[in-house]
This record gives C-alpha cells, structure tokens and sequence, in this order.
C-alpha cells in the first residue's frame, strides 16, 4: 500500500512535469523495487529520453536489465 501511494505520487508528478528526468528515474526506483522490471526499463528509457546524460539512469537501466535476465 505505501508502494502504490509512491506510484501514484510520482504519476502525479509526471504528469505535472513530464520532462522531469529524476521524476522517470525515481519511478523506476520504484518499479525496480517492486519486481516490476519492464515498467521500470520503461521509466528509465524515459528517464535517458529527457535527458541523455543522465548516467544515474543509465547505469540503472543496465542493472535492471541484468535482474531481469536472471
């Protein structure tokens, strides 16, 4: 339940600022967190389509992708 209250904070937050890159990344935290390994690809790839620099995401991304294999 606490989950899904950050879920939703964080839906929130990236409908009132969908370019926000940390916004995607900490989504994907989540997702991540929760097992939920595609949506969390998917905020990540979100994440580096904001702002392709952002290397926290990046390295993320990669690591999820690895959880998921395994």
């Amino acid at each position: 339940q606490l989950s899904e209250g950050k879920l939703e904070a964080f839906d929130r937050a990236v409908a009132q600022d969908p370019m926000n890159p940390q916004v995607h990344y900490n989504r994907g935290a989540l997702f991540g967190n929760l097992g939920r390994y595609d949506e969390a690809i998917r905020a990540f790839r979100r994440a580096l389509e904001c702002d392709p620099g952002f290397d926290k995401a990046r390295l993320a991304l990669e690591q999820i992708r690895v959880m998921k294999n395994n």
